[in-house]
Parts: C-alpha cells; sequence; structure tokens
C-alpha cells in the first residue's frame, strides 16, 4: 500500500488527532503475549489505548490451533467496551494467502508442467493436490508427494527420488537465542507435568552407609504420603547398600541409586515427576 508522507504520524502524536481520523495498522493479531495489539489491549503501551468508541479489525484468520489464544486477546479488547470484527463474525475483512482450488488448477493449465509437486500444507492437503492434479489428466508417476527429509532427483525427463535424510529438531532458548539439547527439553516436559522430587540423603563419609531418613522436597507434585514413602526409600537404599557393600564409596553410585529407587517407587504409583538426588558427606 502507497500512502502519501504527510498522512503519516508517530505513536505518540495520536493523542493530539481526533480519534475518528487515525487508523493504526498493529501486528499481534494472532494473539502472542508480547505483541504490539496485546500490549495495547492490556493498556501497557505509553501512547496508544483502546477506548469505547474504538473499533478492532482483525484482518487475519487464527493459525490452526491458535484459537485460543485469539479468542483470549478478542475477550481482552471486548472488556474494553471496543467493537470487534473477526472472521467469526465477518468474511469481509480477509483474503487468504492461499490458492483455492480453482486458482491452483489455473496454475496448473496456465504453465502446463510436466510434473507438478506441491510443496505446502499437510499430507492431507498434498494427497488433495494429488487428486486435483489427476482431475487435470496426470498420471502418479508425474505426480510427486515426498516426505520430509526425502530427495527428490530431477533429470531432463523424470523425476524420482533419492536417498533418505534424517531429520531432527532444532530447539532455542527463547532468552539466549542458544540452542537447547532434547535432554533439557525432556526435563522442562516432565517437570512442567508431574513437577519436580528433591532427595535430601545425608551419608557416613567413612563407611559410606545411609544416615537417617532421607528429607524429601516436593515442588509442583502433590504427593501426600512423602513420609511414607521416605521409609520405604530408605529400606530399598540399605537391602541395595547390603547387596554390594563395595560401592558404598561411590558417590555418583549412591546419587544414582538414590534417584533409581526414588523413581521406581514413584512409577508404582504411576507417577513420573523429576526425581534430583542430593547426597551431603558427614
Amino acid at each position: 500500500m502507497k500512502f502519501p508522507n504527510n498522512i503519516e504520524i508517530q505513536p505518540q502524536d495520536v493523542k493530539r488527532f481526533d480519534p475518528s481520523k487515525v487508523l493504526i495498522l498493529c501486528a499481534g493479531s494472532q494473539g502472542q503475549p508480547e505483541s504490539g495489539m496485546m500490549r495495547i489491549a492490556s493498556d501497557n503501551d505509553r501512547d496508544l489505548h483502546i477506548t469505547k468508541q474504538d473499533a478492532v479489525i482483525f484482518s487475519s484468520d487464527p493459525i490452526p490451533g491458535n484459537e485460543l489464544n485469539v479468542y483470549r486477546l478478542v475477550d481482552v479488547i471486548s472488556k474494553r467496551g471496543a467493537r470487534v470484527f473477526h472472521s467469526d463474525i465477518s468474511d469481509e475483512f480477509h483474503v487468504s494467502g492461499h490458492g483455492s482450488q480453482q486458482d491452483l488448477e489455473l496454475l496448473i493449465s496456465l504453465t502446463k508442467p510436466k510434473f507438478v509437486l506441491p510443496i505446502g500444507g499437510t499430507y492431507r492437503h498434498m494427497v488433495a493436490y494429488r487428486e486435483l492434479a489427476r482431475g487435470m489428466g496426470y498420471a502418479d508417476d508425474q505426480i510427486i508427494l515426498p516426505e520430509d527429509g526425502q530427495e527428490v532427483i530431477y533429470t531432463k525427463n523424470k523425476v524420482t527420488y533419492g536417498k533418505k535424510i534424517k531429520l531432527s529438531s532444532i530447539y532455542v532458548d527463547q532468552l539466549t537465542g542458544e540452542q537447547v539439547d532434547n535432554y533439557i527439553i525432556l526435563d522442562r516436559q516432565k517437570v512442567a507435568e508431574e513437577g519436580i522430587v528433591v532427595v535430601i540423603a545425608e551419608v557416613d563419609s567413612e563407611k559410606g552407609t545411609l544416615i537417617g531418613t532421607p528429607e524429601i522436597i516436593t515442588r509442583g507434585f502433590n504427593y501426600p504420603e512423602k513420609d511414607s514413602l521416605s521409609k520405604r526409600l530408605v529400606q530399598s537404599i540399605q537391602t541395595e547398600l547390603k547387596q554390594n557393600p563395595e560401592k558404598n564409596a561411590d558417590w555418583t553410585y549412591f546419587r544414582k541409586l538414590i534417584r533409581q529407587r526414588a523413581e521406581s517407587l514413584l512409577f508404582k504409583e504411576k507417577r513420573e515427576p523429576l526425581v534430583i538426588p542430593v547426597v551431603l558427606e558427614v
């Protein structure tokens, strides 16, 4: 869109104009937590505020799976008294960026390709594209439906599949931007779903034997029978130490033993929190 230069103003100047003469183009229609639209709707923006006289138009449809965030944003705006227009109540504000079936047929008829290869959408969308191409006279060997990581080799007169490349997900920390190892993701997932159990055990530094009853601290994990768990854990550890007395001085083994025994006892009760053993020499 091209606008005359003299109609653009800075956010801090909005308050100097008649609200009915101001249009704000703002990112964040998917309800992203720190987006401009969410900050304005939550009244956390320094210059822009929503009033009962305002109208907010969502010019995009919710991304599949993101509906809750969008509806939550709509609720926040509605509570401020503004009128909200979105795709659920009107189809006049959004044109899809994806071609319709007729658009795809037109593209094929104009370009007349030897082979067709859908490159977007889920596998069911690709299958639907295959059916469309079949309807236009293409044979199955002219329609390529590769899976993720599948090489496609082109020659002058044919297309063949090459080797399958193994792909893996790469996770990046939101704050540092550094790559996150898979085991960290698994730990975070376990903490989020089941919580944490910290087992603190005192061990005789000379004899390598357990002293007293381990203390159990839980976070995000509701387990009313902690005393019972502590007693059973002591019995299990002592039994193991009697059977393997030569390993008592191996602190790595001691930590591993506590974690394994605690996880085993909790697993029998269908609980799988992240268990962190802490061994103190006394």
